[in-house]
């Protein structure tokens, strides 16, 4: 089935095809449209002018549609430091900044300090804006470009593992508490297993965040790291209603 966030995805890592809403070009960045976590597409967005409106009225239509009710839910800056140092690789330093103004924030984070989800949110509003796709486009290309730094920052998590399903099946059990070792106070999804075909691993995701496009992204940023592609197939979805997400996942060895 189509990935089912925001617009309609069909993916295979190495030649994924988007088909995206489109939201009104308001911001003058040097960006890419965010097609597959492959070679950048420069393409340059309207000049008109850029208003702070457009970014409240996104971020509240995606505050109501992802509110944790009665928690107040914080994250690590360390994910902050992750999103800026893939958003200074790929576009250039002053993009950082660009977003940060457009969002209306500092940008002071810690990586060990804990941040408002909304910022994230603000940012990501602000990227979507910018590039014309949905803000779940956005969070999936992060999340399959800072699977490389996290591969450079903590090799440990990943030397164990020969294959992506190994690595991913080690999330809850071993990665994750790991993860809670260095950043104490994280808050990390959860994920279940369906382990009984080999062919096809089914991964279910809950999070009140409701980021599984992130999760995606991670688990094809995963795939790259181990030479494979990826086939997802999305049959379940939080932001469709439903109690937790469900990814049903194929790998393959590249040049098998």
């Amino acid at each position: 089935m189509p990935f089912q966030c925001d617009g309609q995805i069909t993916s295979q890592s190495g030649g994924m095809t988007l088909s995206f809403c489109c939201l009104a070009p308001i911001l003058k960045l040097h960006l890419s449209h965010i097609t597959d976590c492959g070679p950048k597409k420069f393409v340059q967005t309207s000049t008109q002018t850029f208003t702070k409106l457009r970014i409240g009225r996104l971020f509240s239509s995606l505050t109501r549609r992802a509110t944790v009710r009665g928690k107040n839910t914080k994250m690590k800056g360390i994910v902050f430091n992750l999103l800026e140092e893939v958003v200074r690789h790929e576009y250039g330093e002053d993009t950082w900044d660009d977003l940060l103004d457009a969002a209306g924030l500092d940008g002071a984070y810690s990586s060990l300090g804990s941040y408002g989800d909304e910022d994230l949110m603000k940012l990501v509003c602000a990227a979507s804006i910018a590039l014309q796709q949905p803000p779940n486009a956005i969070v999936r290309w992060f999340g399959c470009k800072a699977l490389p730094l996290m591969a450079q920052a903590y090799p440990h998590f990943f030397t164990a593992h020969h294959n992506t399903r190994s690595f991913v099946l080690a999330l809850n059990t071993i990665i994750h508490p790991e993860v809670r070792k260095l950043y104490p106070g994280a808050d990390v999804p959860v994920f279940d297993f369906d382990t009984t075909s080999e062919e096809v691993l089914i991964v279910g995701y809950h999070s009140p965040r409701k980021m599984c496009a992130f999760a995606h992204g991670l688990i094809e940023g995963a795939a790259t790291h181990f030479g494979e592609e990826v086939l997802f197939e999305q049959s379940l979805c939080m932001h469709q209603g439903d109690a937790q997400c469900r990814f049903h996942v194929r790998f393959r060895k590249l040049g098998v």
